[in-house]
């Protein structure tokens, strides 16, 4: 998990910021020139644009969020030891951004093992309030498929070879209304499973595959899904995928889910370079990615990757990870 920060550029009012979990760092307004408040704290967002609405011939003037100030703001994180991504108002009209690497500097001298991050947002207002609410999405990104039990989620993650989440959900509904645990899910003939989950796909091997899982916990797991990746690929139909999707999500323990998006990602970001195999990118991945954030980027990754980082067309002036994307900046230096 990773903290928030951004500057009051985005216009996020303060009960935008508090429900999103985004601290902001303000900029300085004056309406007349002399006096400079600080922005949504000292004077309303709202208050500021109606005073310009009002008042035609007026020019407010604003200043820049100051080194000080975002040096509070990370050396409070440093201290507890909360790793922050800070997103600045775009350097082509602000030095903003360089106020705060600046103050990033100066906390990393007392804390070199501070994790922060600052981005140039390339954006301004609207457009940055945008990639604000991108990153808050892929911090609060978890698991899509919906389950109560673990031994669902199994079943699920099954289903989900070749078909969507969305999709899964809603096929898993009747699935589990008629036999709504393992004893008896195991009971069920493979015949009567596929006539439930044929809209996902392959339905004939996927409902052999339940089938015969849901046996193996019954008979040999006292219809408890075992809590070691070992155990779990020995399951029918259960591959590296799926156990660490289990180890993560269920059991808290590392994990790192190799699914299309991460590939695709990893491969555009260049945290790994050409590799498509998914263990080896998952083995790339385990020598860069602390093990106790492992399970939460791959949720992430699948978050962005629908929201952003479409496949066919990449929405990179959205994107809270332009600045650090190899892609991006690729297809910025071809403009």
């Amino acid at each position: 998990m990773f903290d928030i920060i951004a500057d009051s550029a985005c216009d996020f009012t303060p009960e935008m910021a508090q429900k999103m979990g985004v601290e902001i760092v303000p900029f300085y307004v004056s309406l007349d020139g002399e006096h400079y408040r600080k922005e949504g704290k000292e004077i309303a967002v709202r208050d500021f644009y109606q005073f310009m609405v009002d008042n035609p011939s007026a020019y407010p003037k604003t200043s820049l969020a100051s080194i000080e100030d975002f040096e509070e703001v990370f050396r409070r994180q440093a201290e507890a030891g909360r790793p922050t991504l800070c997103l600045c108002f775009t350097s082509k009209m602000s030095g903003c951004v360089g106020s705060a690497r600046n103050a990033r500097e100066l906390v990393l001298e007392d804390y070199p093992d501070a994790k922060i991050e600052v981005l140039d947002s390339a954006a301004a207002t609207v457009t940055e309030a945008t990639m604000v609410e991108n990153a808050v999405a892929i911090r609060d990104a978890g698991c899509t498929l919906d389950y109560d039990h673990a031994w669902q989620l199994l079943v699920s993650v099954r289903l989900a070879a070749q078909c969507t989440d969305a999709r899964v959900n809603i096929v898993v509904q009747d699935l589990f209304a008629k036999y709504p645990s393992v004893a008896a899910l195991a009971e069920a003939e493979p015949e009567d499973i596929e006539a439930i989950v044929k809209p996902c796909g392959l339905g004939r091997s996927k409902a052999r595959d339940i089938s015969a899982c849901m046996r193996m916990l019954r008979d040999q797991y006292n219809c408890r899904v075992p809590n070691t990746f070992e155990e779990l690929l020995a399951l029918p139909g259960v591959g590296r995928k799926s156990a660490n999707l289990i180890m993560g999500d269920v059991f808290g323990k590392p994990a790192i889910v190799t699914d299309t998006h991460c590939i695709r990602l990893c491969n555009k970001i260049g945290l790994v370079d050409g590799i498509k195999e998914p263990q080896k990118v998952e083995m790339a991945l385990w020598k860069i990615v602390p093990p106790e954030e492992g399970s939460d980027l791959c949720h992430r990754f699948v978050m962005h990757g629908r929201a952003v980082c479409n496949a066919r067309k990449p929405e990179c002036e959205k994107c809270c990870l332009s600045g650090i994307c190899r892609y991006a900046r690729e297809e910025a230096s071809n403009v």
